[in-house]
């Protein structure tokens, strides 16, 4: 499958039209066969794609209701503060769901956010089954809505389609289970292994730039060291075309550096992190003792975190482990080459997406600094962006057995 990004910013699809296509596209059936439920869960994975860009940092959910092998409700997450997946197909079944099969990619959830339980809606529709891949791990679910979907008599089918859905919410499943932002690195490189040219700013095109752009929507937050900050004077926001105001989400944007000094100037022109106008956060992270948030005053986009080191250089797992308590699920790891060398060597990194500069020549098979830690991932995808390629590997995962198992326990 070609990457859904891609496809949200270069072929739009009309919602009602897809909405349609996916209606068409399932057998229907009464028989209640395990080659059905996969069908039926196939259709609420697609609807959950739908909110990839705008639901973050919720899951992406996607729910289909089937009576009597006709489906008679759909909808999906579209944005935080939101109504869920389940409440939109609920909408459209109106009685209809009485008696029914819901279909979840991910477990209903049963407390009181800023929407209200998903699970109270289902009991009060009086469904009669409720089909998903795993439990929701997050602390404030993580069984508890199967249970209370079993105390109120609704039967419970965990397993279908578990590898699928926890590849498309690896971000969110990954930091609830690990306890770490997933990581992903990210560089542009020549088909000769270089990772800068003489004579170009960029190696990658436009194309490949708003397909990057697409992902720092996604992501939590971006990263770089002190040393692209001072080569690049990158503004690391988000700058995907096609997204609305209300959309577009700034990722947090994080440099790492030896030094707690935050420069003014990148070469001769201001710096654009220091920038009052700039939109989101900026938080410099430095080795040091000091344990609270450090406001700037000359500079107030930024703030200054210090984390335990090893000499002046900072433990990347500790920075990591930090994230996740202030929330972080995921985090673009932009460069430069030390920092990128440093996750990998730490093997922190989850997934890896690499731009090419040619799609016509032979890959590089020099640079081993960066290739080589591929050899223990598996490519995902690759897509080609006008003169550039992009590729996806991701770390070989036992993600979605770690899931059931974890559901088995509850």
């Amino acid at each position: 499958m070609s990457d859904p990004l891609y496809h949200t910013l270069f072929a739009p699809i009309a919602s009602s039209y897809l909405t349609s296509m996916m209606r068409a596209s399932v057998a229907i059936t009464p028989q209640k066969t395990a080659s059905n439920q996969r069908e039926y869960m196939t259709l609420a994975l697609h609807l959950a794609a739908q909110g990839e860009l705008t639901c973050a940092p919720n899951p992406q959910v996607g729910c289909v209701i089937v009576r009597q092998g006709h489906i008679v409700g759909q909808g999906y997450h579209h944005r935080a503060g939101e109504p869920h997946a389940e409440v939109h197909a609920l909408q459209e079944a109106q009685h209809m769901a009485e008696g029914a099969d819901v279909y979840v990619t991910l477990e209903p959830c049963s407390h009181q956010g800023r929407t209200p339980p998903c699970v109270d809606a289902l009991i009060k529709a009086r469904v009669a089954r409720v089909i998903i891949p795993f439990a929701d791990p997050h602390p404030r679910v993580s069984g508890q809505g199967i249970a209370k979907l079993k105390q109120a008599g609704i039967d419970v089918i965990t397993g279908v389609l578990a590898t699928e859905a926890a590849w498309q919410n690896r971000l969110f499943l990954t930091a609830q289970l690990d306890n770490k932002p997933y990581i992903i690195a990210k560089w542009a490189m020549t088909t000769a292994g270089e990772l800068t040219h003489p004579s170009r700013r960029w190696i990658s095109n436009e194309a490949s730039r708003q397909h990057a752009h697409l992902w720092r929507q996604r992501v939590d937050a971006v990263m770089v060291g002190k040393g692209t900050v001072l080569s690049d004077n990158p503004a690391l926001t988000n700058r995907a075309a096609g997204l609305s105001t209300l959309q577009r989400r700034h990722p947090l944007r994080l440099i790492i550096s030896r030094s707690n000094v935050i420069p003014a100037l990148c070469g001769d022109k201001p710096c654009q992190l220091s920038h009052p106008g700039l939109p989101g956060e900026t938080w410099w992270i430095s080795p040091g003792t000091h344990t609270e948030p450090l406001s700037q005053p000359h500079q107030p986009g930024i703030t200054q975190w210090q984390l335990p080191s090893s000499g002046q250089l900072l433990l990347l797992p500790t920075l990591f482990s930090f994230l996740a308590t202030q929330h972080v699920a995921s985090v673009l790891v932009e460069g430069g080459p030390q920092v990128l060398a440093q996750c990998f060597e730490a093997g922190l990194v989850d997934e890896a997406h690499i731009y090419i500069d040619a799609i016509h020549a032979a890959l590089p098979k020099s640079h081993e600094y960066f290739w080589h830690p591929l050899a223990y991932f598996q490519k995902r995808d690759e897509v080609h962006l006008d003169d550039n390629i992009w590729l996806q590997y991701a770390k070989s995962s036992d993600l979605a057995s770690r899931l059931l198992e974890k559901t088995e326990n509850n």
